[in-house]
């Protein structure tokens, strides 16, 4: 008797590794339209006041040359060594909200967004 290869019956181990082998740059670098809304969002990382990322850096001003730093020297007083520390260090102080884990969804997309500007 032959048998016919049926794809949606097969679940070797190698159908697995094939798909964790695929590329997801969406997952890894965020979401640039997203990371704008979040940008707009007041109530972001759980922000006690009224104020977004978009209240001080109104349609992203200040920031087209953030994409290119490595380091944020004096960062009003604090030498930041990442475009995400210098985010969270925004939440924390102007928004008043809770800081953000690096590798967050909501990090890649605000961070992808700012890099878009």
């Amino acid at each position: 008797m032959v048998q016919r290869f049926r794809p949606w019956q097969w679940s070797g181990s190698l159908a697995g590794v094939l798909l964790l082998a695929l590329p997801l740059p969406a997952l890894a670098e965020g979401d640039p339209n997203r990371g704008k809304r979040l940008f707009r969002d007041i109530h972001l990382s759980a922000s006690t006041n009224d104020n977004s990322c978009d209240s001080c850096h109104e349609r992203g001003e200040g920031l087209h040359e953030a994409a290119s730093k490595q380091q944020f020297h004096y960062f009003f007083g604090f030498k930041k060594k990442s475009l995400e520390a210098v985010v969270n260090w925004c939440i924390t102080g102007p928004l008043d909200g809770q800081t953000l884990a690096t590798d967050a969804a909501e990090m890649r997309d605000l961070v992808a967004y700012i890099r878009s500007l």
